[in-house]
């Protein structure tokens, strides 16, 4: 996916990541585009993709953290919200 179609479900919420083997509280912007769930940098409000073993923002190619490059089915982002 490229930066956020305006088609997309857009909440904010705050979540849990695994980051770097540990647990990581953010507030952060999440699409939903169909069942898909995916989060969106916060330089852009765009999802992000893998590049040159980064993970970059897909509008301005920024390195973000990689937990920006995640994504999640309906299945899953009920079963991760069900444990919190």
């Amino acid at each position: 996916m490229s930066t956020n179609n305006h088609d997309d479900e857009v909440i904010t919420l705050r979540t849990k990541y695994v980051v770097h083997g540990e647990f990581a509280d953010y507030i952060a912007t999440i699409a939903k585009s169909g069942d898909m769930y995916y989060p969106l940098t916060m330089c852009c409000k765009a999802s992000a993709t893998g590049s040159m073993g980064e993970t970059c923002c897909r509008n301005c190619y920024e390195i973000v953290d990689t937990v920006f490059g995640c994504c999640w089915t309906e299945t899953e982002w009920q079963e991760m919200h069900a444990q919190q």
